[in-house]
């Protein structure tokens, strides 16, 4: 039975920002570098098992621009859209996904829709989609036809940013949870926080200069930013972007 959420609607759309929302269960994970994964930075380790223990809604894609539009229009007093990037075409084409905003942009807008950016274990737990010790998510053989990444070949037809839906979800339904766009997580920057991490429903070190954005982007390399352990530091530009997920 799917739980009933004032902010979703029986489509699963969300009533302010018209995006589907998937709903994610409660549960235990292995957060950080997989076991037989030779690339391993010290910043990934130690894995170690965190627990998820409240169930929440995530968005399906990263946030569009549509989305983004409706929030700035909506907005009192109105906000203004952040400078598009060259490949985003000044925003006309409103099904690619969002960037070039702030984090605190990005904060602004998941508040807006009733909800908040995602904790790194959240959007990890969500990414690897019920599957341990995945290196590189949906099968590495076929990355190309799995995720927006450098270059072009195969299924990956886009030399920069992707429309949303493109590539196949993952187990649990999301969209370019590798590749597209790297999408800030709510935690702080730490490369010591794996070491420190509570093991029930982490949120990050307590302040920081840099928050961390998981994921990878049309500009990354395959063999090291599409792992599924990989973290990186960002304050927002052309590539990267965001979901939201929604208390249950």
């Amino acid at each position: 039975v799917e739980p009933v959420d004032e902010f979703i609607t029986k489509n699963r759309a969300n009533a302010r920002d018209r995006q589907l929302y998937v709903y994610i269960k409660p549960g235990k994970f292995l957060m950080g570098c997989a076991k037989d994964d030779a690339k391993c930075e010290d910043h990934e380790k130690p894995q170690h098992e965190v627990t998820i223990t409240q169930a929440f809604w995530m968005g399906e894609t990263e946030t569009q621009v549509e989305a983004y539009q409706r929030f700035a229009d909506m907005a009192t007093p109105k906000r203004k859209l952040p400078a598009a990037p060259i490949e985003h075409n000044k925003w006309r084409q409103t099904n690619l996904p969002m960037a070039n905003m702030s984090y605190g942009d990005a904060a602004a807008f998941c508040k807006w829709v009733g909800g908040r950016l995602p904790t790194e274990a959240e959007w990890e737990y969500a990414a690897r989609g019920g599957k341990e010790n995945e290196i590189v998510p949906l099968n590495a053989e076929n990355a190309r036809d799995k995720a927006n990444f450098f270059g072009k070949r195969g299924n990956d037809r886009f030399e920069q940013v992707a429309p949303v839906r493109q590539f196949d979800p993952n187990p649990f339904g999301l969209y370019d949870m590798s590749g597209n766009l790297w999408e800030f997580t709510s935690d702080y920057y730490s490369k010591t926080y794996f070491g420190e991490s509570p093991k029930e429903d982490p949120k990050g070190p307590a302040s920081g200069d840099d928050r961390v954005v998981r994921g990878g982007s049309w500009d990354s390399d395959p063999t090291k930013h599409l792992r599924i352990s990989f973290r990186n530091k960002g304050n927002g530009g052309n590539i990267v972007g965001f979901r939201c997920v929604l208390p249950d």
